[in-house]
């Protein structure tokens, strides 16, 4: 998942069409199956996840949306 993350970080802050062609050459050279498939369906916008609702998403820790301790 990390490499994932990296792997848009880059692509975001890359600006040349040939060095985002070798950042994604690069991750799926180095990344196993099923990784490699997910990333593939992501980047090309066919990922499903029928069962992860948004709201699910909106909740999590990670969101950004943690209650904090007003002690």
């Amino acid at each position: 998942m990390r490499e994932f993350s990296q792997l848009l970080d880059g692509l975001v802050y890359t600006r040349s069409r040939n060095a985002k062609l070798k950042l994604i050459g690069d991750y799926l050279k180095a990344t196993p199956d099923p990784d490699r498939g997910y990333a593939m369906a992501a980047l090309t916008g066919e990922l499903s996840l029928p069962a992860v609702k948004a709201a699910a998403i909106r909740g999590s820790p990670r969101s950004g949306s943690i209650q904090r301790s007003s002690t």
